[in-house]
């Protein structure tokens, strides 16, 4: 039998599926659930699923003659294979990272909750901006989605309320900034000069 992580990161096949189960940690996904959120066939899906469990990876459940497969979080190197994945599916040259980069007027954007395996974070992805291009910020959330195989929650918000909130010490504001998270942009403190700046000239 192959090394695992050589067989794991030999296609984009198997890292599809991969991002899947770890970013749906603690859900158990059928084969339809599976096709649905990877668009891959369940043919392809019941062969990588069987060598992911082989590997002792994936476990199963059954349940109403149907049945479903979860990641297992005991496997030996699940810690560490899940900070991996995370942190290649936000990297600067990622589909997402380079969507949210191109878009332009962003103060803050970053990655939490599942995206870091906390769950103190209510939001999984923040951003915070002025004229943002709405349809372009719904293809990027659909970028996200695609390649973590599930539904995310994220916040978006302009610049002065961000400003506003941290001043009034927002506690949903504070928590989303000051928990674990990765930033991708980070002008609060360009900004809130800008605002100093501006306040001194009108006195």
């Amino acid at each position: 039998m192959k090394d695992p992580l050589e067989y794991l990161f030999a296609s984009k096949t198997k890292l599809r599926l991969l991002k899947t189960l770890i970013f749906n940690e603690g859900i158990s996904l059928t084969l339809d659930d599976f096709s649905k959120r990877t668009g891959l066939n369940k043919k392809t899906l019941q062969r990588e699923l069987k060598k992911m469990i082989e590997y002792g990876l994936v476990k199963t459940k059954l349940a109403v003659d149907e049945v479903s497969y979860s990641v297992d979080q005991n496997w030996d190197l699940y810690s560490e294979l899940k900070a991996l994945i995370a942190r290649c599916s936000i990297n600067p040259s990622s589909d997402a990272v380079k969507a949210i980069n191109e878009l332009g007027g962003i103060t803050y954007a970053a990655f939490s909750g599942v995206f870091v395996g906390s769950k103190k974070t209510i939001v999984d992805f923040f951003l915070v901006g002025d004229d943002l291009d709405r349809p372009k910020l719904e293809k990027i959330i659909s970028i996200i989605e695609a390649d973590a195989g599930r539904e995310i929650n994220y916040s978006f918000m302009e610049t002065a309320e961000l400003i506003y909130r941290l001043d009034l010490l927002d506690k949903f504001v504070k928590d989303i900034i000051d928990e674990k998270n990765i930033v991708i942009i980070d002008r609060i403190q360009e900004k809130k000069n800008m605002v100093k700046r501006r306040n001194l000239r009108l006195w």
